[in-house]
């Protein structure tokens, strides 16, 4: 800062901090929105969805579970059917669970999945 000898230095040192403090005042309302924008609920949520959907590890246990989850259903359909009756329906569910647990833990259905799929692509290959 420069040293102050007259009013007219003085003035001229106040008008420089008061745009000084103009500008300061603009930046922090800049980065006050942008704090805003970030920290709202729908923007946190979908940040943090695209961040998990890009995990590969997270993509493989969400397809894992899913998966189980459809095998488990499947069972009970297979097993209960369209039943009205109270008590196979409960079973049924119990197996649902059972089978989608047993499934999630021990199948890595993603790796059988992309077994499958290169298998019928090698097999479509020496058809062709």
């Amino acid at each position: 800062m420069q040293e102050i000898k007259n009013i007219s230095d003085l003035e001229n040192v106040i008008l420089k901090l008061e745009e000084q403090k103009i500008i300061e005042s603009q930046l922090l309302m800049r980065e006050l929105k942008q704090s805003k924008t970030m920290l709202n609920p729908v923007n946190l949520i979908g940040d943090t969805l695209s961040k998990l959907a890009k995990n590969p590890n997270i993509q493989n246990d969400m397809i894992n579970g899913v998966l189980s989850f459809v095998v488990g259903y499947a069972s009970k359909k297979l097993t209960v059917g369209s039943s009205s009756n109270p008590i196979k329906q409960f079973f049924g569910t119990i197996l649902q669970i059972g089978v989608s647990a047993v499934v999630n833990k021990n199948v890595d259905l993603v790796g059988l999945g992309k077994k499958f799929l290169a298998n019928q692509s090698e097999k479509k290959s020496e058809n062709e």
